[in-house]
């Protein structure tokens, strides 16, 4: 009998405001999962909360040099952004990572003078992948040669950078490319991806 004393029943939630329902459409919209042990509001989902699902950023880096590997990797590492770095030296071998890794990387950055083949034959192999077709490739590369250039567009580089020339410019080149194509590009795999 004490127990029923002291017992209020719990308060009811105030009803949901335009704006509340805003963002829950818009949280449903994106990539979500459920939980059903979270708490609710009546009338929405019942005994479901939704939540954001936050899909991680990943780049795939593709370059023969072990040296320029590491610098890209310092770099990224300086730039504070909660990025995944891959990489391999050659385009088989980042076919074979592409095969058999279930997510798909959110950027393809592409040296183009790789040791076994140029940047094109990737791009091409690539491109005919219905599953991978439309990950965006950044050719990231030394060679300033416009006939390089031409060549990494008609075969479908989404862009193309000319590697800096100190580790400085590196780390604000590097922030630049993930600000832009893992924050505010988006691809039909990555859509929810919060900005």
């Amino acid at each position: 009998m004490e127990f029923l004393q002291n017992y209020s029943p719990p308060k009811r939630r105030p009803p949901l405001t335009n704006r509340m329902r805003f963002k829950l459409q818009l949280s449903v919209s994106m990539n979500i999962f459920c939980t059903p042990h979270l708490p609710f509001h009546p009338g929405i989902v019942p005994a479901i909360h939704l939540l954001i699902m936050v899909i991680h950023s990943s780049i795939l880096l593709i370059e023969d040099s072990p040296g320029e590997r590491e610098l890209f990797r310092l770099a990224l590492v300086q730039t504070g952004l909660d990025v995944t770095l891959f990489a391999e030296q050659d385009s088989e071998e980042a076919f074979h990572f592409l095969n058999n890794h279930s997510d798909i990387p959110s950027l393809i950055l592409l040296d183009w003078h790789l040791g076994k083949q140029r940047g094109d034959e990737f791009l091409k192999q690539l491109r005919a992948d219905t599953r991978l077709a439309a990950v965006p490739v950044v050719v990231f590369t030394t060679s300033d040669d416009t006939s390089d250039l031409s060549l990494a567009y008609a075969n479908g580089a989404n862009g193309y950078v000319v590697k800096p020339g100190t580790f400085a410019e590196l780390i604000q080149c590097t922030t630049d490319i993930c600000r832009y194509w893992l924050n505010r590009n988006r691809v039909p795999h990555m859509v929810g991806t919060p900005c």
